[in-house]
C-alpha cells in the first residue's frame, strides 16, 4: 500500500492486458506494516507488490509468480523501454 500526496491509500494492480492501473483503497487501521483494506480490492486482484516507485498508469508490465506460489508484479520486469 502507498500514500498519495494528499495521504490517501493506492495500490498498483496489473489489469487483464498486463497495463498499469491505480486503486483507491479505504483503510480501516493500520498495525505496523499491515493494513486492514475494506474497500478497493477484488479477489482476483493482481497487486503489485515490488518496484512500485518504478511504475506508471497504464505501463504495460510482465506478470511473474511470487514465491509463495501468488502472482506478483516485479516493476523490474516491465516491457516499457526508457530503463524501466
Amino acid at each position: 500500500v502507498m500514500r498519495d500526496v494528499k495521504g490517501n491509500p493506492f495500490v498498483f494492480i496489473v489489469n487483464e492486458d498486463k497495463e498499469v492501473e491505480v486503486r483507491p483503497l479505504v483503510i480501516d487501521r493500520e498495525i505496523g506494516d499491515k493494513w486492514l483494506v475494506t474497500a478497493g480490492l477484488e479477489v482476483d486482484d493482481r497487486l503489485i507488490v515490488e518496484g512500485g516507485q518504478k511504475v506508471r498508469p497504464g505501463m504495460t508490465v510482465k506478470v511473474v509468480t511470487s514465491k509463495n506460489g501468488g502472482n506478483t508484479q516485479s516493476a523490474g520486469q516491465s516491457q516499457m523501454g526508457g530503463g524501466h
